[in-house]
């Protein structure tokens, strides 16, 4: 340099560029690069020139020097996303902000926020150890309410039984398909067609034809004696049947009763027998009647206890009603 004896201890001038007071032209010097950054660069190089084979296991807009930080990181703790990849579908993309599923560890242990893609309202809170040891959405398992897991969504023919006063505010959109609540359901096919059965239950036959009334397993108006035989009803032996009326015995049940015809024969009989034999019969006659046989000395004695003649109502006890 003209100016000074000594070489010139300016700061190099960036670029090449000279010096302005005397006009020395000088180079960049670069910073040293160590080994661990020529590492570091040699793999961001080779995942961006390959990014296209790693949309399969990180997002399509993840940066490569997140994935690089990542990598490092793992080898002072696991990483939750290198630990667990298959978590990263669960991992709630806005809620966890700033929180990425790529530096997490697994040893963080502060609840996060979960997403299943299946439902809109498929959403949790869990801690990674959690998620680690059961890495399932509890909507789709079953667990937790909604959606896409209801009794009316998974079953509206089931739903549409819902009776619609006695589970009191509880709805079909309430309740899980897989719950073991005992709730009131009610049929249509008749006005007394109601029974309290479990949820799950019910959802399991996957069959709205599920009423116990409908069935034959349950007494109702539209399955007993008094409703389809009220030729048999009009031959109940209301005295000796103690209590039991028409009305509560189905026409096909195997269950024996007493019976008196209006001449005043007294006979037991199966009621299914009994009405299989006298089907679509208005006024039957019973067999004795038919044979002639006369009446026993009890049935006379029975006959005068009730003041009646032959011939007249049979079976109604003093004071009650048929049926």
């Amino acid at each position: 340099c003209a100016l000074r004896p000594a070489p010139c201890a300016l700061r190099p001038a960036p670029g090449g560029r000279r010096h302005a007071h005397c006009g020395a032209a000088t180079l960049t010097v670069a910073p040293p690069v160590g080994p661990k950054m020529k590492k570091m660069m040699g793999a961001k190089r080779r995942l961006q020139s390959r990014r296209q084979d790693f949309d399969n296991l990180v997002p399509f807009n993840a940066d490569v020097d997140e994935i690089l930080h990542a990598k490092e990181s793992a080898k002072k703790g696991k990483i939750l996303f290198l630990a667990k990849p298959g978590l990263r579908r669960f991992w709630h993309p806005v809620k966890n902000r700033p929180r990425s599923i790529y530096t997490t560890r697994t040893s963080y242990r502060m609840p996060l926020y979960w997403k299943c893609h299946r439902g809109p309202d498929h959403e949790w809170i869990a801690t990674i150890p959690q998620m680690m040891q059961q890495a399932e959405c509890p909507c789709c398992a079953g667990r937790r309410l909604s959606v896409t897991n209801c009794v009316a969504t998974l079953h509206p023919q089931i739903a549409a039984q819902w009776h619609p006063y006695k589970n009191r505010k509880l709805t079909p959109e309430m309740v899980t398909a897989l719950s073991r609540r005992q709730v009131w359901w009610k049929c249509d096919k008749g006005p007394d067609h109601e029974w309290r059965y479990r949820v799950d239950r019910r959802c399991a036959k996957a069959s709205a034809s599920d009423c116990p009334c409908c069935a034959g397993r349950r007494t109702s108006v539209t399955n007993s004696v008094a409703t389809l035989n009220p030729g048999v009803a009009a031959l109940w032996h209301h005295a000796r049947n103690k209590g039991m009326r028409p009305r509560h015995v189905m026409a096909h049940a195997l269950v024996e009763a007493h019976f008196l015809c209006g001449e005043g024969h007294m006979w037991e009989a199966v009621v299914l027998d009994l009405c299989r034999q006298y089907a679509g019969t208005a006024k039957p006659r019973c067999r004795k009647c038919e044979d002639g046989v006369p009446l026993s000395a009890e049935e006379q004695a029975a006959l005068v206890a009730r003041g009646a003649a032959p011939g007249e109502a049979p079976g109604e006890a003093p004071g009650e009603a048929p049926g």
